[in-house]
């Protein structure tokens, strides 16, 4: 008789167990190791060319997608990684409007450098140049640098 009762007993509460939603884990703790951003004004347009290099975080699951935000008027050039060292078109999604910004979405499937380019519009008023530039913060970074190229012209610079 004691065996039969066990059996009814654990037949409802494994019914129980297996209904209960289990949480699942979000892909939104994508952490980036390092991220560089180089601004080169007017390297072969009037405008600014705006190029990301990035790594994500040691240990990342792979494939993990990727949203970046660009600005609304800007040209996205490429999407590409770097897994010896030059540079490989990666496939992306026509990048699409949300919130004030473009996203540009990417499957990561390798543990290499990731690159985008884009221009956006630069201001140009006689000789003085001005460029604002805003990291929208998609993700924790490690390491975040900047740099700028200044046109062989430029005889002076301030940053904010």
């Amino acid at each position: 008789m004691f065996g039969s009762l066990h059996k009814w007993f654990l037949l409802p509460l494994l019914l129980v167990l297996l209904t209960m939603p289990i949480p699942a884990s979000a892909q939104g703790n994508v952490t980036l190791d390092t991220f560089t951003v180089q601004l080169w004004p007017e390297f072969d347009r009037p405008a600014m060319l705006v190029i990301y290099d990035f790594t994500l975080a040691e240990g990342t699951s792979l494939p993990v997608d990727i949203t970046l935000r660009i600005p609304t008027d800007a040209t996205l050039i490429a999407v590409a990684n770097a897994p010896t060292g030059n540079l490989l078109n990666v496939p992306y999604q026509e990048p699409y409007e949300e919130n004030g910004w473009q996203v540009v979405a990417f499957t990561i499937d390798a543990a290499t450098t990731y690159h985008i380019e884009y221009y956006a519009p630069l201001t140009r008023t006689d000789t003085q140049r001005e460029y604002v530039y805003l990291w929208p913060g998609d993700y924790a970074v490690g390491t975040f640098n900047v740099s700028v190229r200044m046109p062989a012209d430029t005889t002076e610079v301030t940053t904010d």
